[in-house]
């Protein structure tokens, strides 16, 4: 159970470092300091999502029971 709460909160603070450092990284003029990239937040959140689903939902329930042409 440990070890299983240390992977998850491992992949949270991946995640949190792939949409913070391009918003630390990234410039932003004065003018656009309002809009704190919304987009690439939201792909980046959409990727994640896509990324469990397929590992914890799809891989399992078909890979692993070689059940690959369903």
């Amino acid at each position: 159970m440990k070890g299983k709460l240390v992977n998850i909160l491992l992949h949270v603070l991946f995640t949190a470092l792939i949409v913070v450092v391009p918003i630390v990284l990234i410039p932003m003029k004065e003018s656009d300091a309002h809009f704190i990239q919304w987009p690439g937040i939201c792909f980046t959140a959409l990727e994640t999502a896509g990324f469990y689903f397929n590992a914890y939902v799809l891989y399992p329930r078909f890979l692993l029971k070689k059940r690959i042409f369903m």
